[in-house]
């Protein structure tokens, strides 16, 4: 129905959305043949909400990792989509960054409870929703240049 309204109408410009995850679909390569069998010239972009104006969504960080995040099988026993309910223990770590009230976040934790994972996911988190400036410091600089490879 849209194509044969823009076939019809011919438009100078066309402006299309759709989540950046749909593109792998392949639909974009159907849409742009018709455009382009109509003479029009295509192309695409991801853009970010927040490039045109609009306000990331509302997440915690917890909510961004269950939505967003994938474990590789290289940095993890179980490869695949985040769930943060695995390790219900690690929510408040994460979401303790939403706190507007907090100036520093302090962990004091034992080993191997996922505290690397929580700052990625924090730096995932502002990457996406909240470009801001951020600081990692490690006190081994060896620790954290395997951290940055």
């Amino acid at each position: 129905m849209w194509f044969r309204l823009i076939a019809e109408c011919r438009p100078a410009i066309i402006f299309g959305e759709q989540v950046a995850a749909a593109i792998a679909h392949g639909w974009w390569d159907d849409v742009a043949d018709d455009l382009e069998s109509e003479g029009y010239a295509c192309g695409a972009a991801v853009l970010p909400a927040c490039s045109v104006g609009k306000p990331p969504p509302r997440l915690k960080v917890s909510q961004w990792a269950d939505e967003f995040r994938f474990l590789s099988s290289e940095a993890s026993a179980e490869p695949g989509k985040w769930h943060t309910a695995r390790a219900p223990y690690q929510r408040e770590m994460m979401d303790a960054v939403n706190d507007p009230r907090a100036e520093m976040v302090v962990i004091m934790s034992s080993a191997q409870v996922g505290k690397t994972e929580i700052i990625n996911n924090i730096i995932g988190y502002n990457v996406h929703l909240d470009q801001s400036p951020m600081l990692l410091k490690d006190t081994q600089a060896t620790a954290l240049a395997q951290w940055q490879n």
